[in-house]
């Protein structure tokens, strides 16, 4: 749970020059960067999402094959999210440490809140606690206060 107290403290911005594609971050040249920003899936590969965070023209890029989390990074703490939004404002918008997963299901992509103090909704609606919901590409999830517009390829037998 999060106990952070959520603020209206301007945007931090997050140095776009860097995509996390797996694991690490991967420098992205300019031009590979401004197509990006045009949220263009076509060339993607099937396991990768593309996360607009705040409403940036750059995406965050991550390989996703089973199961992703976001939250925030806790130094000493013994679980971490795989994708860090301290770098976002994070904790000036409510998110904990461990917020959401996202999973690959054989029939494509689910959310899953982890009983997030400050919730997370998708399209405006509320999720229940760990409940999964099917993601669509294009969704915008809201986690506290913070948005995140997801983009990824979808298979033709999915959804």
């Amino acid at each position: 749970m999060c106990n952070a107290v959520l603020t209206t403290a301007p945007d931090a911005k997050p140095d776009v020059s860097q995509t996390v594609i797996g694991l690490e971050p991967v420098r992205v040249p300019a031009a590979e960067t401004m197509q990006l920003s045009r949220r263009d899936v076509s060339n993607l590969d099937l396991n990768t999402i593309m996360f607009y965070i705040n409403s940036d023209d750059y995406p965050l890029i991550r390989e996703v094959t089973t199961q992703v989390t976001l939250g925030r990074y806790i130094p000493d703490s013994a679980t971490q999210p795989d994708i860090d939004l301290n770098p976002y404002g994070g904790l000036d918008k409510g998110v904990p440490r461990m917020h959401i997963i996202i999973r690959r299901t054989p029939k494509g992509l689910t959310v899953q809140d982890m009983a997030s103090s400050n919730g997370t909704w998708l399209g405006g609606a509320r999720l229940q606690p760990y409940l999964p919901t099917p993601l669509k590409s294009g969704s915008r999830l809201q986690l506290g206060q913070l948005l995140i517009d997801v983009r990824f390829r979808v298979a033709d037998d999915q959804f």
